[in-house]
């Protein structure tokens, strides 16, 4: 028994790896496989690729066995196509860096995501999504970078990515080059995020090396801002000298404690760190 397979498509139909005009009927010996998909087409502003076949409220991949006459319909997924957007940069350098583009004639586009990745240094950085604005919206102004006229240590690539609220996809990624550096105003963002992150867990003092003669350096790290001071007793708790008397902010310091100014034997030595109502006591030992 012979099968006529009709295909139907908005686009050309693929029949065995020939191209042929929608709609295309196929004679297919019962139980036999024909392999068939829809062709790649573009309409108004969206890039319309080959999804799957159905019939008869059954869908059929691109490989479909023959066992009767029957009538097949080809779906797409619509993706915004990149070649309307024409994306391309403002010239004012030492101003932040202005991004331009087209609206995609499909009314059905209804957003642009705006992507960024830097290449700082030679070290590509990993994309990051940076701002999401309506349709009609052409332009977006990135105020953590501004533009240079030459070379710098920073490449920076943008990527605008269209949506397509019918089928809920984005344009390809197709990233656009430009020179530029960061703002001061991100530089003391990043420096400020990096050094809370840094921040100390816990309240600490030590001293190293130790034993030491001449000097040792007394690392101590504060979770939280304080009046902070640091004494050094003999062994019989007579106060030698006072290292720190002063406000801190938190964060991680050092000082260098050296006898040179002090007359003082060999023997073990008391350090205190006090702070926010916090004692803490260590020993150092002078050898000579």
């Amino acid at each position: 028994k012979v099968c006529n397979l009709t295909f139907n498509s908005a686009g050309g139909v693929y029949v065995n790896g020939s191209t042929y005009t929608s709609p295309k009927v196929v004679e297919v010996v019962e139980q036999n496989t024909v392999r068939a998909s829809g062709q790649w087409y573009y309409s108004n502003g969206i890039e319309y690729s080959f999804s799957h076949w159905t019939s008869g409220g059954q869908t059929y991949s691109s490989t479909i066995t023959a066992n009767e006459h029957k009538s097949f319909n080809a779906v797409y997924i619509g993706k915004p196509s990149n070649s309307k957007e024409y994306v391309h940069f403002g010239t004012i350098v030492n101003q932040p860096i202005e991004i331009y583009w087209n609206d995609n004639p499909n009314p059905n586009v209804t957003q642009y995501q705006i992507w960024r990745k830097v290449k700082h240094n030679g070290v590509m950085g990993n994309p990051v999504l940076i701002a999401t604005v309506n349709r009609g919206v052409r332009t977006y102004t990135d105020y953590d970078y501004t533009l240079t006229s030459t070379y710098s240590h920073d490449l920076l690539l943008y990527d605008v990515r269209a949506y397509y609220s019918v089928d809920n996809t984005y344009s390809e990624e197709d990233w656009y080059a430009v020179f530029g550096q960061m703002s001061p105003e991100k530089k003391e963002v990043e420096q400020k995020e990096a050094s809370e992150e840094e921040l100390p867990m816990s309240y600490s003092i030590s001293n190293y090396p130790n034993p030491f003669n001449p000097e040792t350096v007394i690392n101590y790290q504060l979770p939280k801002s304080g009046y902070v001071t640091i004494k050094v007793y003999d062994i019989l708790g007579k106060e030698i000298a006072t290292l720190v008397n002063e406000y801190k902010e938190a964060g991680y310091y050092n000082y260098t404690f050296s006898i040179i100014n002090y007359t003082l034997p060999s023997g073990i030595y008391i350090y205190t760190l006090n702070v926010n109502g916090i004692t803490q006591t260590k020993k150092m030992i002078l050898t000579k």
